[in-house]
């Protein structure tokens, strides 16, 4: 067998490899994705959920019944805009990934638990 023929031979193989690779990190950077905007949706209902409770303690240091009211409607608007945005994700990555299992929630996401469990607020830059 020629050296040409075992060098398109490897070639080929090595290929195939990292198509797998990359395969394998793409799944998992739309795992992360994914994952991400479910934790930031279960964030704004727990958003929605504190302020309907501010709204029933009528607090006289907190906001008033318009300022309520405001940030009711913003965090319920910034919750329809981020439900849609998971929709379209939810649909494109069905579409791509052959894995049945892609949308279970694994509690493995690396970088992101710790940011994530320590700070229970929104930031700017996510709104």
């Amino acid at each position: 067998v020629s050296l040409r023929l075992k060098r398109r031979l490897f070639d080929q193989v090595m290929l195939v490899r990292r198509l797998e690779e990359e395969k394998i990190i793409i799944i998992k950077e739309m795992t992360q994705h994914y994952q991400h905007l479910k934790k930031m949706l279960d964030k704004l209902d727990r958003l929605l959920g504190e302020t309907e409770e501010m709204k029933i303690q009528d607090s006289p240091r907190e906001l008033t019944r318009e300022g309520h009211k405001g940030l009711y409607c913003f965090i319920l608007h910034k919750r329809h805009i981020l439900q849609q945005k998971l929709a379209a994700v939810t649909s494109t990555y069905a579409s791509v990934n052959t894995d049945p299992s892609f949308f279970t929630l694994e509690e493995d996401v690396e970088e992101e638990s710790e940011d994530d469990n320590n700070s229970s607020e929104l930031s700017e830059e996510e709104f």
